[in-house]
């Protein structure tokens, strides 16, 4: 099983041990207002279902620090021929750059060991945390769009973004 390793983070599938503090971390409202695809409120039946995806896809993850479920990130391939990513962070993990460490983790894997180098990701307009994170590493905008956020029930104006290498 595919572990990633960065310098203080490990991107890694989660047991079933996590599932409490994945319901926590995700169902809090300032975190899962930001998700296009989580509901709010997030159940126990919501984290199993997120369990079973990521023991199916190979470049989706949990992210760990010191062995503590912190967020969750992924990449999934698209129509267009590019991986999108896609993460997120517990609230009180937020402004220590641990995003930013896992989102070029996970990128940084998929272009070494799978050749993979298309990626693009896209943010919730106001989503200013996000924005930084990804123009840190080097995404840049490619147009203005919609998305559907669950949680909100809404369909809300975004930022499309792709890496620049």
């Amino acid at each position: 099983m595919t572990e990633i390793t960065t310098e203080r983070l490990v991107l890694k599938k989660p047991g079933l041990r996590d599932k409490q503090s994945i319901v926590s971390q995700i169902g809090d409202w300032e975190v899962v207002q930001w998700l296009s695809e989580v509901p709010y409120p997030y159940t126990e039946d919501d984290a199993d279902d997120w369990i079973s995806t990521l023991s199916r896809q190979e470049l989706t993850f949990n992210i760990y620090r010191s062995d503590t479920l912190i967020g969750g990130i992924r990449l999934t391939h698209d129509d267009d021929g590019f991986y999108e990513l896609g993460y997120w962070l517990g609230r009180v993990h937020w402004g220590q750059g641990f995003a930013t460490e896992a989102c070029k983790g996970l990128p940084n894997y998929a272009a070494e060991e799978l050749n993979i180098k298309n990626v693009k990701s896209s943010h919730m307009t106001g989503n200013d945390a996000s924005a930084r994170v990804l123009n840190k590493l080097g995404f840049r905008k490619t147009g203005d769009g919609e998305m559907y956020c669950l949680s909100r029930k809404a369909t809300l104006p975004c930022i499309y973004l792709a890496l620049t290498n």
